[in-house]
């Protein structure tokens, strides 16, 4: 499949379009959103780059740091055991079709 070469001047265009119109997208769905549709050489290096930038996402983005225990401010301190109640509530249409 033939793909068109990118010019290097719409880049950064493409690549902030595909990363905060679709909603802040990683850097693989944002690859591969691009990838798709055209060819631009280093795509991984400059898309990394630029959500690294990105001040809404580095704001927003989730500590990738371990933390023991201790540090799980919302864990009970004491051993004790948690129940967890799951519900699932099914919702029917009448569409009318009689």
């Amino acid at each position: 499949m033939w793909k068109a070469m990118l010019p290097s001047c719409l880049e950064q265009k493409v690549i902030e379009y595909a990363h905060t119109s679709l909603g802040h997208l990683g850097v693989d769905k944002c690859m591969s959103q691009i990838g798709h549709s055209v060819h631009m050489k280093t795509l991984g290096r400059k898309v990394r780059k630029f959500i690294a930038r990105c001040n809404l996402c580095q704001r927003a983005k989730h500590p990738t740091q371990s933390r023991t225990v201790e540090e799980k401010h919302h864990l009970p301190k004491k051993k004790q055991v948690i129940f967890v109640l799951l519900t699932y509530t099914v919702a029917y249409l009448h569409l009318g079709l009689e």
